[in-house]
């Protein structure tokens, strides 16, 4: 008996090793990405292999741009608890995505954002300047001559690159041009932007 159960666990071992690297070597890529996860207007996607109309599901890659045209706008998702609204005329270029947190690069227009806590660190930079949130509703907006608006709908953000400025709490808002920040207060009741 104890003859038969030796060859016995010998196999079962052979079986879950090869069913481990079956895993790691022909398993689905487990990694976090972000997804665009609806499209209106003209929305195209930007990397080595070209540029294409974006569509709903696709992951965007490492150094990939996603472009939004005029009255257009895209929703992305990074895991369960990041969103990202990028509005029109805007483009937005993926820097990291990993276990840890999202790194994107808002170039031109306007982001909406939302991180849940939980999720991953979000990083959205422009230039020398970068917002990182870990639970928090901001819209991002910068343009030409090195302008940016930042707004905090709820909890907190750091803010790095903007000079007196370190972070900024739920119903605060800065406008920056270059090195000058403009205004840092409440967000008015009704804001033209």
């Amino acid at each position: 008996m104890k003859e038969l159960l030796q060859p016995l666990f010998v196999a079962i071992a052979i079986l879950l090793a090869g069913a481990v690297v079956y895993h790691f070597v022909f398993g689905a890529d487990a990694s976090p990405g972000v997804i665009i996860e609806s499209v209106t207007g003209v929305v195209e996607r930007e990397g080595s292999d070209g540029r294409h109309v974006a569509e709903v599901g696709t992951r965007l890659d490492l150094d990939e741009r996603l472009v939004v045209g005029e009255a257009s706008q895209a929703d992305l998702a990074f895991g369960e608890n990041t969103r990202l609204t990028l509005q029109a005329q805007s483009s937005l270029r993926v820097l990291g995505a990993n276990v840890s947190g999202l790194s994107v690069e808002l170039e031109n227009g306007r982001v909406q954002a939302t991180v849940r806590p939980g999720g991953a660190v979000l990083g959205v930079s422009s230039g020398d300047r970068t917002v990182v949130a870990e639970d928090a509703r901001f819209s991002l907006g910068v343009g030409q001559a090195d302008l940016m608006g930042l707004e905090v709908r709820g909890g907190s953000v750091s803010v790095e690159g903007v000079d007196g400025v370190d972070a900024l709490e739920s119903g605060k808002r800065i406008l920056v041009a270059g090195d000058v920040v403009a205004v840092n207060g409440a967000i008015p009741a009704r804001l033209l932007l």
